[in-house]
């Protein structure tokens, strides 16, 4: 008997899909081929897990050419039941149009109730409830409460030859992420600066992050440019890279984002700066994993 083919759709940031994975583990999707759908660019997370995963990646940004190939690449791929967690709004019309019979998806704009014929509403302003647990929720609505208990999935880093291998190889070094996209409160760079004059006394500091991050690393690196303790890492490691970085390191320390969600899921010690705005707190976004301290 041919299995069912069941299509997971997440379509925004890294931390995001982090905290979707776990949805994976629902005993109803065991019945399943499971197949995802990912932003270009995050495929890195899927590549990393335990289990291996199948996906498909696609840009955000709108194209009618994109768009029917995209109609054909669904009618190709025959699905039964399509979960989306996030995405454009194209996406959802895609899947009605391509006639995948089973729609999920969260009921809130208008778009929303033409496009999926199965879904729930949900509010997520207050903040009183977890990310993780929402799109759980999505997946319940349709198959009914998981049998079992669902986890964060794990992820582990690929081996590779990194030019900076050397700090790999040295003495314990922390992690310091101060960067972010801006979708909730970060510390000022007077607190960042003050945490890594503390942990830089003894060990080695590796700050982190990519050439958005700029405002947030540049001051913080600009203060620590003498101290050899303090290693400026900013856009010198690719995804792959970074996993295996935050693999070694004894602790990363980082606010809301997808390298804090990253280290969780290694089991590195983690821990989170967040805000107390109520849609940005620990109890929306935490990061999750056997060794995580959300600090707000």
């Amino acid at each position: 008997m041919e299995r069912k083919k069941i299509l997971l759709v997440r379509m925004d940031r890294i931390g995001d899909l982090v905290l979707t994975l776990p949805v994976a583990g629902h005993s109803a999707l065991q019945n399943f081929d499971v197949l995802w759908l990912v932003n270009q660019g995050t495929e890195f997370v899927l590549e990393s897990t335990t289990h291996p995963a199948v996906f498909k990646t696609l840009k955000k940004s709108f194209s009618i050419s994109q768009f029917f190939q995209f109609v054909r690449w669904l009618k190709s791929e025959r699905l039964d039941v399509s979960i989306v967690f996030h995405a454009p709004w194209w996406v959802g019309a895609a899947l009605r149009i391509a006639g995948v019979p089973i729609r999920v998806g969260r009921k809130s704009q208008w778009h929303s109730f033409l496009f999926f014929n199965c879904g729930i509403r949900q509010s997520r302003k207050s903040g009183e409830r977890h990310e993780t647990e929402f799109n759980l929720e999505l997946v319940d609505s349709i198959f009914g409460k998981s049998k079992k208990d669902v986890e964060p999935l794990p992820l582990v880093p690929q081996s590779l030859n990194w030019r900076w291998s050397q700090i790999l190889e040295s003495d314990e070094f922390f992690v310091v992420h101060p960067g972010m996209g801006g979708s909730a409160l970060n510390w000022s760079h007077k607190r960042w600066i003050e945490l890594i004059e503390l942990l830089s006394e003894k060990s080695k500091v590796v700050l982190t992050g990519t050439e958005s991050d700029s405002e947030w690393v540049d001051p913080i690196a600009m203060r620590f440019k003498d101290r050899k303790s303090v290693i400026n890492l900013k856009g010198q490691a690719n995804p792959k890279e970074l996993l295996l970085l935050l693999s070694k390191s004894k602790a990363v320390i980082a606010p809301s984002t997808g390298v804090l969600h990253l280290s969780a899921s290694l089991g590195v010690p983690t821990v989170g700066i967040f805000s107390k705005v109520p849609a940005e707190r620990a109890t929306r976004w935490g990061a999750r994993g056997p060794r995580v301290f959300n600090l707000e």
